[in-house]
């Protein structure tokens, strides 16, 4: 029971004399960073590599899973909208295009109004950030500046993307009251790919 005693005691003696000296704290604060490093590796791992360094972004195809679940959201859509016409608005990247191809296959050609595509739909452009040595301080200028208002070189901010998607509906709206799509028809649906 004295031995125990004895160990204990010197122990906290000694993790007193540790923390006093700085030496706890070092140890501890390697710890820490040794484990967020290394939790951060592992994550950076895990992630697809990046397809920008190989291929312009409205280049991209859609993977195999995108052609399953487009096939599967044709299916959904069809079964909402049943025998009604469709006017479809698509992006003129080319996954969005392989997107409305397979969704497509649910529906009769007869439903479908027309497909047209539009440059306002498409995804916010980040500019070129495959020069490494300025992509540290674009990522800290936009943490400083704010996310929605920060404009990348050669690329849009959040709110250019607002701005051109409220384009795009104001278009929508203006030729749905003007009945351009189908003025005999009087139900019909929209999808934006």
């Amino acid at each position: 029971m004295i031995t125990v005693l004895t160990w204990i005691f010197l122990i906290g003696l000694g993790s007193i004399c540790l923390y006093f000296f700085g030496i706890f704290d070092t140890c501890l604060d390697f710890l820490v960073n040794y484990l967020f490093n290394r939790h951060k590796t592992i994550r950076l791992r895990q992630r697809p590599s990046p397809l920008y360094a190989r291929m312009a972004d409205h280049n991209i195809e859609l993977t195999e899973k995108g052609h399953k679940r487009a096939l599967a959201a044709g299916q959904k859509l069809q079964s909402l909208i049943g025998k009604e016409s469709v006017y479809v608005y698509m992006s003129p990247y080319k996954r969005s295009k392989q997107t409305w191809s397979n969704i497509r296959k649910a529906f009769s050609p007869l439903q479908i109004i027309t497909e047209r595509e539009d440059s306002r739909l498409r995804e916010q452009e980040f500019g070129n950030l495959a020069d490494l040595t300025t992509q540290k301080q674009a990522f800290a200028d936009r943490d400083r500046l704010g996310h929605f208002f920060y404009r990348f070189v050669s690329g849009e901010s959040g709110a250019d993307v607002y701005d051109r998607a409220s384009l795009f509906l104001d278009t929508l709206f203006r030729e749905m009251d003007k009945g351009h799509h189908d003025p005999s028809n009087t139900k019909y649906n929209y999808c934006i790919a």
